[in-house]
């Protein structure tokens, strides 16, 4: 349990879910348009991070992910080559206009450009 607004190491190496997703019926979202400092939590499998603003985020230390909801965010380039864990990636209403996944395990995908 988090007692201040400081995570220390050990709190972030047992985080292995976010959801910073805002829901269709949440009547006072904030809304996220920055996931700086997300590399810091290395042990994460799970991030959904839908219907915010984001339009660029570094995956690359988040080795561990294997489930990605990014959708409805205006974000334009999303290098996944490091996420060899991931299975099941949604970026439905996104400005992506392409995206490799040679060297990912995707069974589950979402892309509606």
């Amino acid at each position: 349990m988090v007692k201040d607004e400081i995570l220390t190491e050990e709190e972030i190496a047992n985080i292995n879910f976010i959801d910073l997703g805002i829901k269709s019926d949440d009547t006072n979202p904030s809304i996220i348009t920055d996931l700086t400092g997300i590399e810091y939590f290395t042990f994460l499998c799970s991030l959904e991070a839908y219907n915010n603003n984001i339009s660029s985020i570094d995956l690359s230390n988040n080795t561990e992910l294997y489930y990605l909801d990014l959708s409805d965010n205006p974000i334009k380039t999303l290098d996944v080559s490091s996420l060899s864990e991931l299975f099941t990636l949604n970026c439905c209403n996104t400005k992506l206009t392409g995206i490799d996944l040679s060297k990912n395990r995707i069974d589950i995908i979402f892309l509606f450009f």
